[in-house]
């Protein structure tokens, strides 16, 4: 009887950047799930990628440790070239991986709606696209350094002109994309180009249980058209989640959004708080006060539904280990790339060019993320630049003083206090 031979799962990325935590990951490009590994466990996965032939992997690595990466579902009979990424340690005042493992792609600046709280203030008028062909070098890179995740914003990112090629050429990729929408434009055809993509999901925006608590923000009929376009991707079993910002007129329906949310088959549902941020520094009267945020945190975690319901909570700041560098995200795992092709740390940067790092039409993400620009972002400020903040007796435990460029943003000062904060 003929042995059966099995090959790493190429449902996973299994990747390890020496220094970073976590260290040693392997993540689901199918579920968005990652699981930290263990030093010992990941080098067998790396022995089982090198070794071809499976009688010597068997030998090396023992039937006990083949055992356990089937029962994880590492490892599977179907064929693949699925490969380990390691990377070494980088050299910096705060740790940061070798490439990015998270990349937000902006794919247009244009956007359909004007929604009165959009932290972008983005344009119905202004139609800037990003080139496939810059696009379609990006995005192959991308899974040549094994990036985990691509989470497409905008804009609208369906009022790309290439959209259906875009979309066609993320399903031949090894990493998970998700996409941020509106989701009026899912049409027919754009559903049964997504529906061959296993590795997207959507995460469309619905501010509300009905039209009127919805279409405040959104704009007359976006409720209802947010419904046809969920109908589609559940003819189409397109997977989707539901994101909501809560403000004074819907957040006492907490409970029918969730129930909304289960109905349309959602695999979650998500909550922000409106954000005092470019359109939306005008809505301060629609914002909850601290007292109603208090009452709906505390309403969330007790809360018991049918389906998993994910939340910031914004009055939390955290239990960060103390250092004296500050960094976040921005620029140790993760960048962000606007409609120009320019590259930030984050989006919240963008536009602003004392912070573009570089532009992928005439560079590659590996020559960008070693450039010395970053240097600001990977230690270059210390605790006590933060004057603000220094007074205040949480600041060693604070995660939220991390986010500068959300400082930035809001006062045009990167050493300014974190924009909400509920102390200072």
């Amino acid at each position: 009887m003929e042995e059966k031979t099995y090959y790493l799962n190429s449902d996973f990325i299994f990747r390890g950047d020496l220094g970073f935590s976590p260290e040693f990951v392997s993540y689901n490009i199918l579920t968005g799930k990652s699981y930290e590994l263990g030093k010992d466990f990941f080098k067998a996965v790396l022995l089982f990628c090198k070794l071809n032939n499976y009688r010597e992997i068997k030998k090396k690595l023992g039937i006990k440790n083949i055992e356990k990466l089937k029962k994880l579902n590492f490892v599977s009979l179907k064929k693949s070239q699925n490969k380990v990424f390691l990377y070494p340690e980088t050299n910096f005042k705060v740790p940061v991986c070798y490439y990015p493992r998270e990349i937000e792609l902006h794919l247009t600046s244009y956007c359909n709606l004007r929604c009165k709280h959009c932290v972008y203030d983005v344009s119905t008028k202004k139609k800037e696209f990003l080139s496939f062909d810059i696009l379609f070098k990006f995005l192959d890179e991308l899974e040549e350094i094994g990036i985990f995740r691509l989470i497409i914003s905008g804009g609208e990112p369906f009022l790309h002109r290439d959209i259906k090629q875009i979309i066609k050429k993320i399903a031949t990729k090894r990493y998970r994309v998700e996409f941020l929408t509106n989701a009026v434009l899912i049409n027919n055809e754009i559903a049964q180009i997504l529906s061959r993509a296993k590795n997207i999901s959507i995460t469309y925006s619905l501010d509300g249980h009905n039209p009127n608590t919805c279409d405040f923000l959104r704009g007359k009929g976006v409720f209802n058209k947010v419904l046809n376009a969920v109908d589609l991707m559940n003819k189409f079993e397109i997977k989707h989640n539901l994101c909501c910002v809560l403000n004074k007129r819907n957040f006492n329906y907490i409970d029918k959004i969730i129930e909304l949310g289960y109905k349309l088959k959602s695999l979650s549902v998500n909550f922000l708080f409106l954000d005092l941020m470019g359109r939306g520094e005008r809505l301060e009267k629609e914002a909850l006060d601290n007292l109603e945020i208090k009452n709906v945190l505390k309403y969330l975690k007790n809360i018991k539904s049918k389906i998993p319901v994910n939340f910031i909570n914004q009055l939390d700041i955290g239990k960060g280990k103390y250092s004296n560098f500050i960094s976040c995200a921005a620029g140790t795992f993760r960048l962000a790339v606007n409609s120009n092709g320019e590259v930030y740390p984050c989006a919240y940067a963008f536009n602003n060019k004392d912070f573009m790092i570089g532009n992928i039409s005439n560079s590659s993400i590996k020559n960008l993320w070693h450039l010395k620009k970053w240097e600001l972002f990977r230690g270059g400020i210390k605790i006590n630049d933060l004057k603000e903040c220094l007074s205040c007796g949480l600041i060693k435990r604070c995660m939220l003083k991390n986010c500068r460029l959300r400082a930035f943003s809001k006062y045009g000062d990167i050493y300014a206090k974190y924009p909400g904060c509920k102390v200072l």
